[in-house]
């Protein structure tokens, strides 16, 4: 009996071994997980004092880039639709020096969610003395932070009922106050809003297309009310570009209603530019 007591009891040391073994490797797994996902965000962030890569010395104003993402769906096809759409942004703020900040919108119900990765702190910028390993580093960080955006656009939860009116809104504060926050000269700002403009929310939003009849002077009527109730705001020194209108429409006349929001809401803006999806 006391054999068998024995031998139990090595044989829970033994669990009980295992156990902590495993434990303390899946936190190393996990801590391990999360390295990648910061490194992937800094390592392309201008650094002139770097040992391992450091960007050419850089003498002019960064540029700012906010990114607002009006989510109709965070399933990997809408991550995948939007990561194309901006995919371009980031290239050339890879490329030129960019302070980029991201910041969704899963709709009614739901806060408003920044990236950790796009926090709009420090500028993106990958520079290199020779062509050829620019080009290469460059095409690198783009690819990283492509993978960075559609794992953010999956992470975001997402209601069946919003619009782009809250994004908007916050948008001039947005831009404001990164500029002044910024650790280095900033230059020209652009915000970039992705939203299909099929605002499905309260008889209260501005931007609420229920029941809304599809014409272009309908379409006018709501840009236009949107800023006399001060819902939405000048963008004061930031140029706004529209891109992912209509996308998900169902038929023709939602497609076309979306576009001539757009354009309605681009005359208000005056410094503005639309792209359907």
């Amino acid at each position: 009996m006391k054999r068998a007591q024995t031998v139990m009891s090595r044989w829970s040391r033994t669990v009980i071994a295992a156990a902590v073994v495993a434990l303390a490797a899946a936190g190393l797994l996990a801590s391990c997980a999360r390295v990648p996902a910061a490194a992937a965000c800094s390592q392309y962030q201008y650094s002139a004092g770097s040992t391992v890569n450091p960007d050419e010395p850089f003498a002019g104003r960064f540029g700012l880039l906010v990114i607002l993402l009006d989510l109709p769906a965070n399933s990997p096809q809408t991550a995948s639709m939007i990561d194309t759409d901006l995919h371009p942004y980031l290239q050339a703020a890879v490329a030129q020096g960019d302070f980029v900040k991201i910041e969704a919108d899963g709709g009614e119900g739901t806060q408003l969610q920044g990236s950790p990765c796009f926090d709009g702190t420090q500028p993106f910028l990958v520079t290199r003395a020779n062509q050829v390993a620019q080009q290469k580093s460059q095409a690198a960080a783009v690819n990283a932070l492509d993978s960075m955006l559609k794992s953010f656009v999956e992470s975001v939860k997402v209601s069946p009922r919003g619009s782009a009116s809250r994004l908007l809104h916050q948008a001039p504060d947005q831009v404001s106050g990164l500029r002044a926050g910024a650790p280095d000269p900033v230059g020209p700002a652009q915000v970039i809003l992705w939203s299909n403009l099929l605002g499905n929310s309260t008889e209260s939003d501005c931007l609420n297309l229920n029941g809304v009849p599809g014409t272009p002077a309908y379409a006018s009527a709501i840009a236009r009310r949107c800023f006399s109730e001060h819902q939405l705001t000048p963008l004061s020194g930031a140029a706004l570009d529209i891109i992912g209108v209509g996308a998900g429409a169902v038929n023709d006349q939602q497609s076309l209603l979306a576009g001539d929001l757009a354009d309605a809401l681009c005359r208000e803006y005056v410094s503005c530019r639309q792209s359907p999806a």
